[in-house]
């Protein structure tokens, strides 16, 4: 048996949640731990990383915004990536970022989301991030 198979199975994802509009955050959290996920917010790329550093291992996506004060969401992916190069990362924006994120971001399972969006959109998003993962885990 490998140490993955010892592992406990884990039966709650935990996703990243950031937005530096509170207007956001707060409802689509509220509604993504309604759905069962556990939630863990920040409002800045530089909270990202720092709750990154600390819970790296548990969580299972990053939702990112692209523009914020201070660091912005690219400049939060690269350090959020360098701790953990596979963490799956979906952008979000209200510009269309799209074109330029597909130069800059390469590895599985980035996307983007342009704003405003539905939040049946990004649970949909979500999903499809979790099932690509679980199937290449298994590869």
């Amino acid at each position: 048996m490998g140490e993955d198979e010892n592992r406990p199975i884990k039966t709650r994802h935990t996703i990243l949640l950031v937005d530096d509009e509170l207007t956001i955050i707060e409802p689509i959290c509220e509604l993504l731990k309604r759905l069962g996920y556990k939630v863990i917010c920040a409002e800045s790329g530089k909270q990202a990383i720092d709750l990154f550093k600390q819970e790296c291992d548990d969580i299972d996506v990053v939702i990112l915004d692209m523009l914020m004060p201070g660091m912005n969401g690219k400049e939060a992916f690269f350090h959020i990536r360098s701790i953990r190069p596979d963490i799956p990362v979906i952008f979000v924006s209200g510009y269309n970022y799209k074109d330029h994120l597909n130069d800059v971001v390469s590895g599985k399972a980035s996307s983007f989301i342009q704003k405003p969006y539905s939040f049946s959109g990004l649970h949909l998003e979500i999903q499809k991030i979790l099932t690509d993962n679980n199937s290449s885990a298994k590869i």
